[in-house]
């Protein structure tokens, strides 16, 4: 997650939006780094968003 949030903190100091799609942004045990790191959003798979929903209350 550090070159994650080195390349979302770079998109921030130049105003571009940082997104993540894929396994990693739909896996709840990667949430809170992927937070942290800064990300504007996260694409997640349909069929796991409740779990997101979920792991995301907890934080």
């Amino acid at each position: 997650t550090r070159l994650i949030a080195s390349v979302a903190g770079y998109g921030r100091a130049q105003g571009i939006p940082v997104s993540l799609c894929g396994d990693m942004a739909s896996d709840p045990q990667f949430l809170e780094g992927l937070l942290d790191a800064g990300l504007s959003s996260l694409s997640v798979a349909p069929a796991r968003l409740g779990r997101i929903k979920a792991a995301l209350r907890t934080l």
